[in-house]
């Protein structure tokens, strides 16, 4: 059972290491990082399948939980946008 004392919400400060822009998002406590992916990719126009988040050092997975990652209200999760290298691939090989 959740103690009133326990958060319900945290806010979320997703950072891009691509660009250095901050999203802040709020995230029910016990809701999927996963669900993160989704917002950023729609604030941000990133394909939501080239996201990955690391948070404190370790890559997060998409069905954990803030709850699960002792995170605190604010934290920051990292944010690595990758590009798709099968169509740079493609486009080399046309030249």
């Amino acid at each position: 059972m959740i103690s009133p004392d326990e958060p319900m919400n945290v806010r979320v400060r997703l950072v891009s290491q691509s660009s250095a822009d901050t999203i802040e998002l709020m995230l029910d406590y016990e809701e999927p990082i996963g669900s993160l992916k989704q917002s950023y990719s729609k604030k941000t126009d990133a394909n939501r399948d080239g996201i990955r988040f690391r948070y404190r050092g370790k890559e997060v997975e998409d069905e954990e939980t803030p709850r699960e990652l002792d995170m605190e209200d604010e934290e920051m999760v990292e944010v690595f946008e990758m590009e798709e290298e099968h169509e740079e691939e493609h486009d080399l090989r046309n030249l």
